[in-house]
C-alpha cells in the first residue's frame, strides 16, 4: 500500500509536466524510488504481446511482439487473435531453447578466453589478439604497443598472509587496470602476477604515459594487506606494427626486467628497433 500511495502522490508531478519528454522523465523519476529498475521504455503501439522465454521452469527473458495500425490492412486486425497468440507462444518456447543454448555456448566461450580469478582475458586470448592487432596495424600503417606489468614482491604476500590475500591483491590490481585503460585496449592476465595490455594505435609516449598512470593509481589505491603494493612495467612499441610478435614480446619482457633491476615500482620503455 505504501508503494501505491507513493505512486498516487507522484501522479500530480507527472500530470503537471508540459512536454512529452518531460512527462516521460517525470514517470521515470517517480517510479525509481518505489520500484528499482534497470530501464523504463514506453511503446507507442496499438497492440503488444509479451511472451516469456521459459526454459526448465525459469524465465530467461521475454519475447515482445507489437503491432501498429500501419502494419495491417484493416484497423480491426490490429489486435492479436487467439490463433496468433498461440503461434507466438509456441515460437517463444522454441526461441527460449535456442536462446538458452546460445547463451550457454557464449558463456563457455567466455570462460575459455578469460581468467577465472580476475575476469580479465587469459594468455591464450591475449596472444591471439596481439597477432590480430599487429596484422591490422601493418595493413593500416598504425603503431601497436604493449605494456607488461608485474606485481612487485608478490610472493611475499602469499608467504606472509596466505594465498587468499594474494588473490585479493590480484583482483584489486585487475580493477585498477580496467579503470585506467581505454575501451579499445585489451587487458589480460598472462601469468601468476603478470599482466599485459595490448594497445592498438598507440605510440611509445602515449603507451608509457598510460603505464605510468597505472603505476600512480596503484600507489594511490594502497593495495595489498600492507597497503604498499607496487608494480613494475615494461613497454614496447612497434612502429607501423612491423615488429614481429615474438620480438615485440621479448622487448617488453626485457624492459620489465630492467624495471625490476633498477628498483621496481617504475616503467621502463624498450629501446626502439628497426623492422
Amino acid at each position: 500500500m505504501a508503494g501505491l500511495e507513493a505512486i498516487i502522490d507522484a501522479t500530480a508531478g507527472i500530470l503537471a509536466a508540459q512536454s512529452l519528454e518531460a512527462t516521460l522523465q517525470a514517470m521515470a523519476d517517480a517510479l525509481a524510488p518505489i520500484v528499482p529498475y534497470a530501464s523504463l521504455v514506453v511503446y507507442e503501439v496499438a497492440s503488444i504481446l509479451v511472451a516469456p522465454l521459459r526454459v526448465g521452469g525459469r524465465v530467461q527473458g521475454t519475447l515482445n511482439v507489437w503491432r501498429e495500425a500501419s502494419d495491417v490492412e484493416f484497423a480491426e486486425d490490429v489486435l492479436f487473435t487467439p490463433a496468433e497468440m498461440m503461434l507466438i507462444e509456441r515460437f517463444a518456447s522454441l526461441a527460449a531453447i535456442a536462446y538458452a543454448n546460445s547463451s550457454q555456448r557464449e558463456q563457455l566461450r567466455t570462460q575459455a578466453l578469460t581468467d577465472e580469478l580476475t575476469g580479465l582475458y587469459n594468455r591464450r586470448h591475449c596472444e591471439a589478439a596481439l597477432l590480430a592487432v599487429l596484422e591490422d596495424g601493418r595493413r593500416n600503417h598504425e603503431t601497436t604497443s604493449i605494456a607488461y606489468f608485474d606485481i612487485d614482491a608478490f610472493k611475499s604476500i602469499n608467504d606472509a598472509f596466505g594465498h587468499g590475500a594474494g588473490d585479493e591483491a590480484l583482483r584489486r590490481f585487475a580493477e585498477v587496470l580496467r579503470t585506467h585503460t581505454r575501451a579499445g585496449d585489451l587487458v589480460c592476465r598472462t601469468g601468476g602476477e603478470e599482466f599485459t595490455i595490448v594497445l592498438p594505435r598507440t605510440d611509445a609516449p602515449r603507451a608509457r604515459r598510460l603505464a605510468e598512470r597505472i603505476n600512480e593509481a596503484v600507489r594511490a589505491a594502497r593495495l595489498g594487506p600492507r597497503a604498499d603494493l607496487t608494480v613494475s612495467a615494461g613497454v614496447a612499441t612497434a612502429e607501423d606494427s612491423l615488429d614481429h610478435f615474438d620480438r615485440l614480446v621479448q622487448r617488453a619482457d626485457g624492459a620489465l626486467l630492467r624495471a625490476k633491476r633498477e628498483g621496481r615500482d617504475r616503467v621502463v620503455l624498450a629501446d626502439a628497433v628497426s623492422a
